[in-house]
């Protein structure tokens, strides 16, 4: 076993009182991860709640344990260990780090961002595994627990989503084995499958259809661009969180090998998505305009109108990439 798997699980099952959190606008990873780890502190008799900036997409709410999601932290919670999921740093939180930082909480760092600055009193963190959710199924066994029914579905789940559906570079041969494990536990894939791609509403079909009409290429073909206005939303009855996923679709044209979607904040911000092939480190990308991710999905959070955001954005793709 790897000994910081060991020391992470040693540390939850001598303390209790968890805060567990990960970043801002949280993906299948996050949510499944965090609901994971709660139900296995739970069968060890500890208290726990989860507690994010964001709250859970609609289409995850299939997920055993959704209902327990929080956007605020009750004042009653006995909070004494920060159990941070999926995050690279304290500030990818929101709010939420500010409540850690303020109450000195000793954090628990679990994660597989290659970026990943090493912010907690204990750091599990491996880059070379698919998602947050693979690592908790090594973390999980660690505690003396078995894995189950309901947590197998959470963890088959993060790590459909972080794989991409099994499509990304990081889809080895170790993952197949570990989502094997996962349905003999008893995780279904058709119910996994039929929550994430087959719930939306209709609303965010409509909203993919105005999306795509957006689509345009770089004139060698190797950038896509797709855009979502406020005006996009309002029209089509989606919301933001129902968004999530459609950045793939800006890499989805023969040739392309970087994909950016633009979504407009409420607060005026631009939301940037980037999917890449494994030639463009698009995580590069990001973290050299504030943001974050892996080096074929990542993002950040910008200022500025579309038209500005989208320059900004193809320059800093060439600058880096295609120089």
């Amino acid at each position: 076993m790897h000994p910081e798997v060991d020391a992470v699980a040693e540390y939850v099952r001598a303390e209790n009182g968890f805060l567990i959190t990960s970043h801002v606008n949280p993906d299948i990873d996050s949510i499944a991860s965090q609901l994971a780890i709660a139900s296995a502190l739970s069968s060890l008799g500890k208290e726990s709640v989860i507690v994010n900036e964001d709250p859970i997409p609609r289409w995850l709410e299939f997920l055993p344990g959704s209902e327990g999601l929080r956007c605020d932290l009750p004042a009653e919670a006995g909070i004494r260990v920060a159990l941070v999921l999926d995050a690279s740093d304290l500030d990818r939180l929101g709010w939420v780090g500010d409540v850690v930082r303020e109450r000195a909480l000793p954090i628990v760092n679990i994660d597989h961002h290659a970026d990943n600055v090493s912010f907690g009193r204990l750091n599990l963190v491996q880059p070379h595994v698919s998602s947050t959710a693979e690592m908790l199924v090594g973390l999980i066994s660690a505690l003396g627990l078995e894995i189950g029914r309901e947590r197998a579905t959470c963890l088959y789940a993060g790590i459909l989503g972080d794989t991409g559906s099994f499509r990304h570079p990081n889809t080895t041969s170790r993952v197949f084995r570990v989502v094997a494990d996962l349905v003999d536990e008893g995780a279904d894939p058709e119910r996994v499958a039929t929550g994430i791609y087959y719930s939306r509403s209709v609303g965010a079909v409509r909203l993919l259809g105005e999306m795509l009409r957006t689509f345009r290429e770089s004139d060698d073909g190797r950038i896509g661009v797709l855009e979502l206005t406020r005006g996009s939303f309002d029209s089509s009855g989606a919301t933001m969180d129902e968004s999530n996923g459609y950045a793939t679709w800006a890499l989805s044209t023969r040739g392309t090998e970087v994909g950016v979607l633009l979504r407009e904040l409420e607060n005026g911000r631009i939301r940037v998505s980037f999917r890449s092939t494994p030639e463009v480190d698009v995580g590069a990308i990001a973290r050299s305009l504030g943001g974050g991710g892996h080096s074929t999905a990542a993002g950040c959070v910008l200022d500025g109108s579309l038209d500005e955001v989208r320059g900004l954005v193809l320059s800093r793709i060439r600058e880096l990439e295609f120089v």
